[in-house]
């Protein structure tokens, strides 16, 4: 089954589209604009509401985009509900000219070249520097209390996001994204990717390692789109949209140079200076503070209890990037 047949099935079989769809075509598409921002606006409440959505929701979706008049943002949709019912990724296709037309696929066949989507390859990267071949170094618990860390120094902190790790895989055509798993996924947000995109054509292709999360009204840091917004609702401001957020740690990859196989240090100043480029262009992006002196790291273990976080992280600057967990390299 191509997109097209999928399509027409799915709209013999409609039925009235709920209110709970109506009400968050409202408040979380109408609000923001996304409705007018055609397929991409789709991608953005899917990268901010679809964690673990069915795809009875996503088709639902897409047949009020439809009913209200805008059928490129349908096609997003579409194309997301086939790709969890069917287990595939359709070709592109085709914009029809109203909500009711045909949905025609270009000259290919239906099935997704996947060694493309699936196996991307940026011939300026190393091998385990490729999108979804990278290998996270991964904080395990502390042994110690943080008296240790912070009198050692030896260990540097930076304050934990509650979040999904993300590496961020930039060049000036396309942005991957590759979660802890080593899956790729998703973009965060159209905006996100739009930074990354303009700063990688200034400084070449880099490769970003940090942690995404949401902001809600109140300030608080939650690992989906989804949560922060439920925050917004019980807050009072059901149509004050989360943010979403990209915290740097380091950078992997900077100046067409492999960083894993330097000191820590270096990754973190690497990850500095592309983050203020970054920051520059949108507030969507976040250069984590790292604490190196004594008094500094303190006061970090002290901001942390007094937020009622989980804690800190603490890192051995003068490692290398080691994948997994490693006991000695870094600890939260």
């Amino acid at each position: 089954m191509d997109l097209t047949e999928y399509v027409e099935a799915k709209r013999k079989a409609a039925k009235k589209i709920s209110s709970d769809i109506r009400e968050r075509w409202n408040n979380r598409i109408v609000q923001r604009g996304l409705h007018l921002m055609g397929e991409a606006g789709a991608v953005q409440y899917l990268a901010d509401y679809g964690r673990g959505i069915g795809t009875a929701k996503v088709i639902g979706f897409a047949l009020c985009a439809e009913s209200e008049g805008y059928p490129e943002m349908a096609i997003g949709f579409w194309k997301k509900a086939f790709e969890l019912e069917i287990g595939e990724q359709p070709i592109d296709l085709n914009l029809p000219e109203n909500s009711t037309a045909n949905i025609a696929p270009k000259k290919a066949t239906s099935r997704t070249k996947k060694n493309t989507a699936e196996n991307p390859n940026i011939p300026e990267l190393p091998p385990h520097l490729q999108p979804g071949r990278i290998v996270t170094m991964q904080p395990v618990d502390a042994p110690s209390d943080r008296t240790y860390y912070i009198e050692n120094p030896d260990y540097w902190g930076q304050p934990k996001r509650d979040g999904n790790r993300v590496v961020a895989i930039a060049t000036q055509d396309k942005v991957y994204y590759q979660s802890r798993s080593t899956n790729l996924r998703q973009q965060a947000s159209i905006e996100i990717d739009r930074a990354l995109m303009e700063t990688a054509a200034k400084i070449g292709t880099f490769v970003l390692d940090g942690e995404l999360y949401y902001k809600s009204c109140t300030g608080s840091e939650h690992r989906t789109g989804s949560q922060a917004a439920t925050v917004n609702i019980e807050s009072g401001l059901p149509t004050v949209q989360p943010q979403a957020v990209y915290a740097i740690f380091k950078c992997l990859f900077f100046q067409g140079k492999d960083l894993t196989q330097l000191a820590e240090s270096e990754r973190i100043e690497a990850g500095v200076t592309v983050g203020e480029m970054l920051v520059s262009l949108s507030p969507e992006f976040e250069i984590l503070p790292t604490f190196r002196t004594a008094a500094e790291k303190l006061l970090l273990a002290q901001q942390q209890e007094a937020e009622a976080r989980e804690g800190e992280v603490w890192i051995l600057h003068e490692c290398r990037y080691v994948g997994g967990k490693d006991v000695k390299n870094i600890r939260w």
